[in-house]
């Protein structure tokens, strides 16, 4: 079974959901789940793809790794849909990365692992920087 497969079983934007309230830890979660007690923003993404995926996609806990993951092809944010991954920041060394649930009442919203003192949740994207979007492939 391919990973792109796997996900159209379980979705990756699921697996993150599940995690909500959980708390924003550095360095937390890896692909069997937080670490800690918690996640942080790339540990949150690889741990949902890589249980969204059947364990295919094994990404690196890093951001600026993740967003050259050979998985991942970019997509314009015109044709962004659940599950795309967004990566925040300079092209080459993104600083946040979140997964994209879909929009509410037209704002466009994201399941993510914050910042030090905000749980893990669904937010707003926060717009202001380079926001690429990626999806496996």
């Amino acid at each position: 079974i391919s990973a792109a497969a796997s996900l159209k079983d379980f979705s990756c934007h699921g697996v993150a959901l599940e995690q909500k309230g959980k708390p924003y830890i550095w360095g937390g979660g890896n692909w069997y789940g937080p670490t800690g007690g918690g996640f942080d923003c790339s540990g949150l993404v690889l741990y949902a793809y890589y249980q969204a995926s059947g364990g295919e996609i094994a990404m690196e806990h890093y951001t600026g790794i993740q967003v050259k993951d050979p998985h991942f092809v970019t997509v314009t944010w015109e044709d962004r849909r659940p599950g795309d991954v967004l990566f925040f920041g300079p092209k080459d060394d993104p600083q946040h990365v979140s997964i994209y649930i879909g929009d509410e009442d037209g704002v466009p919203m994201q399941v993510e692992a914050q910042q030090s003192g905000v749980p893990v949740g669904v937010y707003p994207v926060r717009f202001g920087e380079l926001i690429q979007v990626r999806r496996v492939q």
